[in-house]
């Protein structure tokens, strides 16, 4: 097993603040309770988002109290022609469902 030198331990310890830095630079940058940066961020990343409304705010005052991302589900019945080869591409779907409270 190969040990760092004692020159290694400082520029090691470094690299890890500056990486948990940018880390917390990226979570001001979006607020986490943004519900429109959350609503738009998971559509970017493929999902089809549900929302769900606890109050009757607009959105701009809501607050993002839950994300719920299921697991991709695949459509395995694709229709199939008289000679029995696919006509259709099977389509893979991914669903998010956000709670906000407002």
């Amino acid at each position: 097993m190969r040990r760092f030198t004692p020159g290694a331990l400082p520029v090691l310890l470094t690299a890890i603040a500056g990486l948990s830095l940018v880390t917390a630079v990226q979570a001001w940058a979006v607020p986490a309770n943004d519900a429109d940066a959350v609503i738009s961020s998971l559509q970017a990343s493929g999902y089809r988002v549900t929302v769900t409304r606890i109050g009757s705010g607009h959105q701009d005052n809501c607050v993002v109290q839950s994300v719920n991302q299921q697991s991709p589900v695949s459509n395995v019945a694709s229709a199939r022609d008289m000679r029995n080869r696919p006509t259709s591409v099977p389509v893979s779907t991914k669903v998010a469902h956000v709670t906000l409270a407002c």
